[in-house]
């Protein structure tokens, strides 16, 4: 008898495992199917529906990079028309978006933890800048500064060399990127202000280049 009733407990536990583990759909179907997203209440109108989880993640996100957008660009006017005295900027866990910071004079700044993404540097000037290692330049077409800190330039052109592409998991670059003859010139004319040594046969140009 007690041999008997394990046995059915047994069965009846495996049974649930299974059950638990391969969740019936419609019909009696084992196909698992996901309920459809959960809306949230209009903060106006909460009697209507609003946006979903994810929208309304998405409609955040777009409002941060506008606002990030807008301070970007205040920062590069206000820069453009003279930054403190040489030295005394020290720009830490900054994220620069889609905005015209050309022809800023960034010279012997700190650039710890700064992020350039899809910026126009144009004409701007990086000499000397220190804690440059943990900068990120995505989508940023930094060889057309004016110039650049040796050790930087030669960061750039390993991690951020002009012709990637986000799809290869590389760092991405603009999307109206030069020929490789005319990043190697631009490059070229950088690296000898940066008194580095400059081979074109050594200059990276997209993936596995």
């Amino acid at each position: 008898m007690n041999q008997k009733f394990e046995q059915e407990r047994l069965v009846f536990a495996q049974r649930k495992a299974n059950q638990a583990a391969s969740p019936v759909g419609p019909a009696g179907t084992s196909a698992f199917v996901p309920p459809p997203p959960q809306r949230l209440h209009s903060i106006d109108s909460p009697e209507l529906p609003g946006p979903t989880a994810v929208e309304a993640w998405e409609n955040q996100q777009a409002r941060v990079g506008k606002i990030q957008r807008f301070v970007c660009n205040k920062f590069g006017e206000f820069a453009r028309n003279g930054l403190p005295s040489s030295g005394k900027l020290t720009l830490k866990d900054v994220t620069f978006y889609d905005c015209d910071l050309s022809k800023v004079d960034f010279s012997t700044a700190t650039l710890s933890n700064v992020y350039f993404q899809g910026v126009d540097i144009a004409g701007a000037r990086f000499s000397q800048v220190k804690d440059y290692g943990s900068s990120g330049w995505d989508d940023t077409a930094w060889w057309l500064a004016s110039e650049i800190d040796g050790g930087l330039l030669k960061m750039l052109m390993d991690q951020y060399p002009a012709g990637l592409k986000d799809w290869d998991g590389s760092h991405d670059t603009p999307t109206d990127t030069p020929t490789r003859a005319q990043y190697v010139a631009r490059v070229l004319a950088l690296c000898r202000p940066a008194r580095i040594s400059c081979q074109e046969s050594d200059i990276k140009y997209g993936k596995g280049s």
